[in-house]
């Protein structure tokens, strides 16, 4: 008879941990919103010691900010948050496309085309959340390519927070075709295996910080929420703690 033992399920601590940075990425949590520990705990049904961890955790990774005697509260997205966020992811996939261009083969070529196709298709089927997915695979795809370990273990410690950025960003832009459209520069630039035309690209998208954000945006970053990104109501906190514990 097969022994089971070994099997663990994922912490409580894991499980709300996954949940609260999703919420706080998908905007159910918006910027500044206040995260009272009680409330939470009792919103779950957990108690407070594995929510605490779980929120000990998010101010590491940079999504909640704690201050003494106040509480903690959802990290806010200021401009200059956001463009700190986006010239790091920049400059880093720059270095990692500059990196593997000249000597690109055809099979890695093929992998970064795949992913853009798959964000072609997200985007013609309206799936918001899966073109989101898929942007950040492409970019992410070009940095495995280079094969460069310090600088995947970067990108992997800041993953997280250029999800957050992109999902933000993307979601003031509607327009799903025009996301796809605005990396064939990209895709373009690889397939002539031209460093020039890859420079201008990476120039061009870091130029005006102001068209990917709202016009009405305050700096406190107040964001989010209404939409899971495909057009239903946002699923409740208690909803995506369930989905995680399925």
């Amino acid at each position: 008879m097969t022994d089971f033992s070994a099997i663990k399920q994922q912490p409580l601590s894991q499980t709300l941990l996954i949940t609260l940075r999703e919420a706080i990425i998908g905007g159910q949590l918006k910027p500044g919103q206040p995260l009272v520990q009680s409330r939470l705990a009792t919103q779950f049904g957990v108690s407070r010691a594995p929510l605490r961890e779980a929120l000990n955790r998010l101010e590491e990774e940079g999504f909640v900010k704690t201050v003494p005697y106040k509480g903690s509260a959802v990290a806010p997205l200021t401009h200059k948050n956001v463009e700190e966020i986006r010239s790091l992811r920049r400059m880093l996939e720059e270095f990692a496309g500059q990196l593997i261009i000249a000597d690109l083969r055809p099979d890695q070529l093929a992998e970064i085309e795949s992913v853009y196709h798959r964000m072609g298709g997200a985007a013609g089927r309206g799936e918001v959340d899966a073109v989101d997915a898929e942007d950040l695979a492409l970019h992410e795809k070009i940095c495995e390519l280079s094969g460069h370990s310090l600088l995947i273990e970067i990108w992997n410690r800041y993953a997280n927070q250029f999800r957050r950025v992109l999902t933000f960003t993307n979601r003031v832009n509607h327009d799903l075709g025009l996301i796809v459209e605005m990396h064939e520069p990209l895709i373009e630039a690889f397939r002539h295996r031209d460093r020039a035309a890859l420079r201008d690209f990476y120039l061009n998208h870091a130029t005006d910080l102001n068209a990917y954000l709202p016009a009405d945006w305050q700096d406190d970053g107040a964001w989010g929420g209404g939409s899971d990104g495909n057009g239903r109501a946002a699923p409740s906190l208690l909803e995506l703690l369930n989905r995680e514990s399925a």
